[in-house]
């Protein structure tokens, strides 16, 4: 009789991507602009306290990045303007959003900039719909809108405002009554005060 002598061997396999390890770090990234001007600042420093700091591109992007996860206080600074800080909070495999927009320094807010693009058109349905581009805040956030109309296009004056809007874009006049010309301006308005008329719109006469 023979004899069988059997062995077992157990391979080990180690497929491509299947590691098993979880991300242990994670990253912030953001955009750096001025405050007033909306621009990008290149060359501003992104810092962490008592950590990591960056610059920003070109873009005004920059991303810190390898952070344990933790909440972190960051602070963006630039040349000519105040520094601006955020707490912002990295978990593990993700990238939190943080964008910084900076005052500049030694300038002091004034009267928003003149609306612009103006336009009246009739309706829809009874009334008159306006639009218009929002002007630069100049360093004051933009708070309303007064409305105004008269049925001359010439001068305006206060007696001639017929509504403060919100701070949209848009107005819709329901006061107004068909076959009667009319024209408009508009103000933005800010903490400091009113800005200057925008353009008149051309006639615009509602049918309803």
């Amino acid at each position: 009789n023979g004899t069988w002598n059997w062995s077992t061997r157990i391979a080990s396999f180690t497929f491509p991507g299947c590691t098993g390890t979880a991300p242990t770090t994670g990253s912030i990234t953001g955009t750096v602009t001025d405050s007033g001007t909306s621009l990008a600042i290149a060359g501003a420093t992104v810092a962490i306290s008592g950590g990591a700091s960056t610059t920003t591109l070109s873009s005004g992007v920059y991303t810190l990045s390898g952070l344990s996860p933790a909440t972190y206080s960051v602070t963006a600074s630039a040349t000519g303007h105040s520094p601006s800080s955020a707490t912002v909070t990295v978990t593990a495999g993700n990238t939190a959003t943080q964008n910084f927009a900076l005052t500049a320094s030694g300038t002091t807010a004034t009267v928003p900039g003149a609306v612009t693009n103006l336009s009246a058109s009739p309706g829809p349905g009874k009334g008159v719909s306006l639009t218009w581009t929002a002007p630069s805040d100049n360093g004051s956030p933009i708070s309303a809108y007064k409305v105004y109309r008269n049925t001359s296009g010439g001068v305006f004056t206060e007696s001639d405002r017929i509504a403060t809007s919100s701070a949209a874009t848009k107005y819709k006049d329901t006061t107004t009554s068909a076959g009667t010309r009319y024209y408009y301006v508009i103000k933005a308005v800010n903490a400091v005060g009113d800005g200057p008329y925008s353009n008149t719109t051309p006639p615009v006469t509602p049918t309803k």
